[in-house]
C-alpha cells in the first residue's frame, strides 16, 4: 500500500461503527524502516493511533476496537514523529554522501505490519532498509551503489 492511497482513509471503531477521524499522516521510525503510528484528523486532542492498536488497515477504512486506542503523543519522540513537518512526500531523498536521489513521491508499506518496503522518487525506487533518517528537510539513505533509475 502507498502512503498517498492511505491518506484521508476513515478510522472506524468496530465496537460502535463510528468514524473517529481520518488518516492525516504516519509516524515513521527511520531506524527500523517502519510505521509505528498513524496521525489522525480528529475533533479532539487524541490524534495518535499506535500501529499495534490497529485491527486492520483495509482498502476502504482503518479499523480499531474503540475510541480508547487514540491518544496524545506519549513522549517527545512520538510528538516529533507526529509532526506534519516530517511527512516524507515532497522532500528530497539524499545519500549520506550528499548525492541527490530525487524528490519523494510516495512510500510503499506493508498494511499488516507497517514495515516500509520502498521509498519512491521520480527517479528511483529506494530500498527502505537503507533509510537512515527522516527530518524536516530530507530523507537520508545509506550508500546505494549500483542503483539504476526506475
Amino acid at each position: 500500500m502507498r502512503i498517498t492511497e492511505a491518506r484521508r482513509r476513515p478510522v472506524v471503531a468496530t465496537s460502535s461503527a463510528t468514524t473517529l477521524g481520518h488518516v492525516a499522516g504516519f509516524l515513521i521510525e527511520a531506524e527500523t524502516a517502519r510505521i509505528v503510528g498513524v496521525r489522525l484528523e480528529t475533533d479532539g486532542d487524541a490524534n495518535v493511533l499506535p500501529w499495534d492498536r490497529l485491527e486492520a488497515f483495509g482498502p476502504d477504512a482503518v479499523t480499531v476496537t474503540d475510541a480508547d486506542v487514540l491518544r496524545t503523543p506519549a513522549d517527545s519522540t512520538e510528538e516529533r514523529r507526529a509532526d506534519p513537518d516530517l511527512d516524507p512526500i515532497g522532500k528530497p531523498a539524499i545519500e549520506e554522501t550528499g548525492n541527490g536521489l530525487g524528490v519523494v513521491s510516495d512510500v510503499d508499506f506493508d498494511p499488516e505490519t507497517g514495515a516500509l518496503r520502498a521509498v519512491l522518487t521520480e527517479v528511483y525506487e529506494l530500498p527502505a532498509d537503507k533509510l537512515l533518517g527522516l527530518g524536516g528537510y530530507a530523507l537520508v539513505f545509506g550508500e546505494l551503489q549500483g542503483m539504476t533509475p526506475a
